[in-house]
């Protein structure tokens, strides 16, 4: 076996020890220094003597500072990256390792980012999104605070969240839920020692919607008014390219259905069938995208981006796959339907996968999905895992009967058959801060589950099952004949801390008994101890959505929610209704499309 390894950096590159079969170069373009806010495709340039699949792996972080992996192993040999936080010299690391073989070798270099800002003035710039802006200002005294506040010359004001000041550094901020084509005022406030005081006044005008891209056709149907939730003025609508559906991409509108922001990238045919899981409070996104780079069918990408579509986080299900198998773990066939950003800013993932299964879910032998559950840690490792199969009643079939077929829509990729029955379709993940455990929504099963997690430090067991069948009466009895959920989307705790949880019932399985059934928004509060619970909001939406949907407690007590397949108008269309906890809908806001879900947001930094 040969040995070389070569490195070439641009800009203090660092070369290791040649014990390495492989061969490494890094370089970018441009070329170090750039400005906050430059777009910068780093490039690696790998070989080796051994046969075998090179992958890549980007770390970066400030010098000084730690250094995270920004995207675990994957084919792609580019990655692009745009600061937009401080100035500094960032230290970049690939690593790339031979799939075959397991070797690995790496080299970095550093990148000097300046700040936009000269002396002691502010600068707003345009970014690669026509709607959002980079606001730079001078450093701020440490032990205070900085944030933006932007508006129409007649709007209401809109802020950016409180960012702490660092000493010697600029403070930069992307500006986003602006209209097309409008000018807005910019200015920003630094609270320190019990004040207030506002920066000079900044103008900067957005630009047009592209013309390329398909936007969906939005439709107030009722109010707003005066029970309206107006402080939740932004409707971030997580749009999906579905079969039957107007091709369309997530956007975020306002009360009257104006765009505010989209997401250009999902708007690509290579992305039917995936959107955005759910804002994150700070102005990132969760959700998993196809992967054009890779050849394996299964292959997904789970992300974190931030309000330009930059990738903040990136790990795919071929490297997360690896992990959990050589933990002696199934692996996975697919991320969908939900991840969750915990406390600790680990990512739960919500994931697929499979087993064959013989004399339990039918004659002979049967390919089942199932599901898991997946921590990554700060550096996309995996620390934790939940197993179904290993939880579960596999003899328990779902409640309708569903399988899935190869390409299916709504299904995994297949690895073991060409049909399998789709015995559990879990679809919304959330965290409980009473006791650090979480719940699982489990839409074939018309139950919501609660898991023992802990924390990490949980057995994985099932301590309830709530819905049909389980573990829980609903007192006093209710006058509905068919009172639980059946086939639901989106089980939230909203109220940290306290035992009420939303819930959107689909309906399907009362559909099926009466073709009149429409989708509701249902309301619970648990008593764990006693296993009762109140069905405080059991309200019909007007609809039948017969997948897609989710639910939200809103900060005014109205509750929000979202019918992501409707069909009964021409065309596909979804709702996002806002209903009064005494039963009537209040607003309502309908889009051509598709949407897997809907969320009220108080701005986009804050869901």
């Amino acid at each position: 076996m040969s040995i070389h390894f070569a490195t070439r950096c641009v800009a203090f590159a660092m070369v290791l020890p040649s014990y390495a079969a492989i061969g490494v170069s890094i370089a970018s373009s441009p070329a170090s220094p750039q400005p906050l806010g430059t777009s910068i495709q780093w490039t690696a340039t790998g070989s080796d003597s051994d046969s075998g699949n090179l992958v890549y792996r980007w770390q970066i972080g400030a010098s000084g500072q730690p250094s995270y992996i920004v995207r675990d192993y994957h084919p792609s040999s580019v990655f692009n990256w745009t600061p937009t936080a401080h100035e500094a010299v960032y230290q970049v690391t690939v690593t790339i390792q031979n799939r075959s073989t397991g070797n690995t070798a790496s080299a970095s270099a550093s990148f000097t980012v300046t700040s936009n800002v000269t002396g002691t003035t502010p600068v707003v710039h345009a970014t690669s999104h026509p709607l959002v802006a980079l606001y730079s200002a001078p450093p701020c005294a440490a032990g205070g605070y900085m944030r933006v506040v932007f508006q129409l010359p007649t709007g209401s004001p809109q802020i950016t969240p409180w960012q702490p000041c660092v000493a010697g550094l600029s403070m930069n901020f992307l500006v986003a839920g602006m209209r097309p084509s409008s000018t807005y005022y910019l200015v920003h406030q630094v609270a320190l020692s019990g004040s207030v005081t506002n920066g000079p006044l900044l103008f900067f005008t957005t630009g047009a919607l592209p013309g390329s891209l398909t936007f969906p056709a939005e439709t107030v149907i009722a109010g707003p008014d005066s029970k309206t939730d107006t402080a939740a003025s932004i409707v971030l609508q997580c749009n999906i390219n579905f079969p039957g559906s107007p091709a369309s991409l997530p956007v975020a509108t306002d009360l009257s259905g104006r765009i505010l922001w989209y997401d250009a990238a999902l708007a690509s045919p290579a992305q039917n069938g995936v959107t955005i899981y759910r804002p994150l409070q700070g102005g990132t996104m969760l959700l998993s995208t196809n992967d054009p780079a890779s050849t394996l069918v299964s292959q997904q990408l789970l992300q974190q981006i931030d309000l330009l579509g930059n990738v903040v986080r990136e790990t795919n299900v071929e490297q997360v796959s690896s992990q959990l198998v050589a933990m002696g773990k199934d692996p996975i066939t697919s991320f969908n339907h939900d991840a969750i950003l915990l406390p600790n800013r680990h990512i739960i993932a919500l994931a697929s996968n499979e087993r064959l299964l013989t004399g339990v879910q039918g004659p002979g032998t049967v390919d089942v999905v199932g599901n898991m559950l997946v921590e990554l840690d700060l550096n996309l490792q995996v620390v934790w895992s939940w197993n179904a199969f290993d939880q579960l009643d596999t003899t328990r079939l779902a409640t309708l009967g569903e399988t899935c077929g190869q390409g299916q829509p709504g299904c995994p990729p297949l690895a073991l058959a060409n049909t399998a029955n789709d015995w559990l379709h879990g679809n919304s993940v959330a965290y409980s801060s009473a006791d650090g455990n979480l719940i699982l929504s489990l839409r074939h099963q018309d139950w919501v589950i609660k898991i023992d997690y802990q924390n990490g430090a949980g057995t994985g067991k099932v301590l309830w099952r709530l819905g049909n069948q389980g573990d829980f009466v609903i007192s006093p009895a209710p006058t509905d004949p068919s009172p639980w959920f059946s086939h639901q989307h989106d089980a939230e705790y909203d109220i940290a801390g306290k035992p009420l949880l939303s819930v959107f019932d689909n309906g399907n399985v009362r559909r099926s008994q009466n073709p009149s059934a429409n989708s509701r928004g249902q309301v619970y509060w648990l008593n764990e101890a006693a296993h009762t619970v109140i069905q405080a909001v059991n309200s019909d939406l007007g609809t039948y959505s017969s997948a897609f949907g989710s639910a939200q407690l809103l900060s005014n007590g109205n509750l929000a929610f979202a019918s992501g397949l409707v069909t009964t108008t021409p065309g596909i269309t979804s709702q996002s209704p806002e209903i009064l906890l005494s039963g009537p809908i209040d607003y309502n806001l309908q889009a051509s499309g598709a949407s897997y879900r809907s969320f009220r947001m108080y701005g986009l930094y804050a869901p």
